[in-house]
């Protein structure tokens, strides 16, 4: 993702993508996808199936903050940990999604070990009962494409080969259909 000046009146990358996450939700919300997290059959209009679009106050989204403190992730080739970058991002996403509407939006950061962590995600998240839960991460590269750098005064590692994103659904999740959607509109 390319960096943009704020003193150009443009919009961080973080602000961006925020952006991009509401405008997605929003657009999946119009195409009928309930807060139920049931989706309208292709072809069929939430108004002709019956059903009335989900209203954006009543829909929960679980915000995961990828790794904790204690478990960072990746570390950045200027050595910011993973769990920095993801904590910024899911910040800014938290914070226009309630802007936007979303006042139900839940941020949920958890600490302790990799696997302690994950525990806490999925009690908090069966507890919630969200209608969509995202979880952020920033990726690494594997190891064989990483070259070394010093950044101020301190060895880092670092790797212009790739560009891009990725998003992930389980093909364990019941609501798989709306899952893709929610993933096809937010890449796109």
């Amino acid at each position: 993702m390319r960096t943009l000046s704020r003193d150009h009146g443009q919009k961080s990358p973080r602000s961006q993508c925020a952006v991009i996450l509401v405008t997605a939700l929003a657009l999946m919300l119009s195409a009928g996808y309930r807060c139920n997290a049931q989706s309208v059959p292709a072809g069929v209009t939430a108004k002709r199936a019956g059903l009335k679009k989900c209203d954006r106050t009543h829909f929960r989204l679980l915000l995961d903050v990828g790794h904790t403190e204690e478990a960072h992730g990746a570390i950045s080739a200027r050595n910011v940990a993973e769990y920095v970058f993801n904590l910024r991002l899911a910040r800014e996403i938290d914070q226009r999604l309630i802007e936007d509407g979303f006042t139900r939006t839940v941020l949920l950061v958890t600490h302790g070990s990799a696997q302690g962590s994950l525990i806490e995600r999925v009690t908090v998240a069966n507890r919630l009962s969200a209608s969509l839960f995202l979880s952020i991460h920033h990726d690494s590269i594997p190891d064989k494409f990483i070259e070394n750098w010093e950044y101020e005064g301190q060895p880092s590692h670092f790797s212009d080969r790739f560009k891009g994103h990725s998003l992930f659904v389980s093909f364990e999740n019941p609501n798989l259909k709306s899952s893709f959607l929610f993933a096809r509109l937010l890449g796109g």
